[in-house]
């Protein structure tokens, strides 16, 4: 219902049908639906112009995917598991059963002396050639167990890498740890955002591989300022670059920070328009910056 409203771009029912989902899969406890409901939320208020909104809803969704994604690597471990406890009674009932096995022949060999001495032979080569197929087999198994775990373990440190590439550590870590994160205030903080003069027409005219290529050229440069001065990136969108400081930790400075850090992004944009490059676009900078609490 929520996507029908959507398509007809009737967004306040889309949001409520969105809602219902969200209080009933919350109700019951069930992680993918909740996911899914916090995404569509999240979507629906970006549309909408909510940001704040639809930031919140998007970490919730982040949240239940990275969980059931956690839950199902879980359940793969303890399958994994079990099929080894399995495979190991088996070993174990297979050797028992050969042994007996061997038993009953060695008995039978003491009334026929002359079929005795080939027939322990022929017994002893099956019971070694057994046992050195269950043994290379156990080793198969652990080498395939040690592996999944290896992978387990880089997917969970790629993961972890992810998300401090979105969020300061200490607020990836507040949500590692607790599900969420706690609203806090702090008396001063520096926003900066920029944004490419007639981006829009320039848009129209490069193609899509050397728009993307030219924005990513002058963001990355942007980083390597913002970490220099030891700010906060915040996000992008389309061509705007916002950056934050005295956040996560408080600092008295960061509002001359954030302006020294303004003039080197301006002075490397001038200076990106003498290079004779065809592969960068070459644009004019704007650049907001305020102060005050948030």
């Amino acid at each position: 219902m929520s996507d029908i409203y959507a398509s007809k771009n009737n967004r306040k029912a889309a949001i409520a049908y969105s809602k219902r989902s969200l209080d009933l899969a919350t109700k019951y406890g069930l992680k993918e639906q909740i996911s899914d409901a916090n995404l569509q939320l999240s979507e629906l208020y970006e549309q909408n112009g909510s940001y704040k909104k639809s930031l919140s809803h998007f970490k919730n969704h982040s949240t239940f995917k990275d969980s059931i994604a956690n839950i199902e690597k879980v359940q793969k471990m303890a399958d994994l598991r079990t099929e080894f406890e399995v495979s190991k009674k088996q070993t174990e009932v297979d050797l028992l059963t050969q042994q007996q096995k061997t038993q009953n022949i060695q008995v039978a060999l003491l009334n026929q002396q002359n079929k005795n001495k080939q027939n322990v032979v022929i017994a002893t080569i099956i019971a070694l050639f057994l046992i050195v197929m269950l043994a290379f087999g156990l080793y198969r198994r652990n080498k395939y167990i040690s592996k999944t775990k290896l992978i387990i373990e880089e997917e969970k440190h790629r993961s972890d890498n992810l998300l401090l590439n979105i969020l300061p550590e200490e607020t990836a870590q507040e949500l590692k740890q607790n599900g969420k994160v706690e609203a806090k205030r702090f008396d001063s903080v520096t926003v900066l955002f920029t944004d490419f003069k007639s981006f829009t027409s320039y848009s129209e005219k490069l193609t899509p591989e050397k728009l993307v290529k030219s924005v990513d050229y002058y963001f990355s440069k942007f980083d390597t300022i913002i970490e220099k001065y030891k700010l906060e990136k915040i996000k992008t969108a389309g061509d705007s670059y916002m950056c934050a400081g005295g956040l996560p930790f408080p600092t008295k400075d960061h509002a001359i920070k954030m302006t020294l850090a303004a003039f080197e992004i301006i002075q490397f944009v001038e200076d990106s328009k003498n290079l004779n490059n065809p592969d960068i676009a070459h644009f004019d900078i704007r650049i907001g910056i305020n102060t005050g609490p948030v």
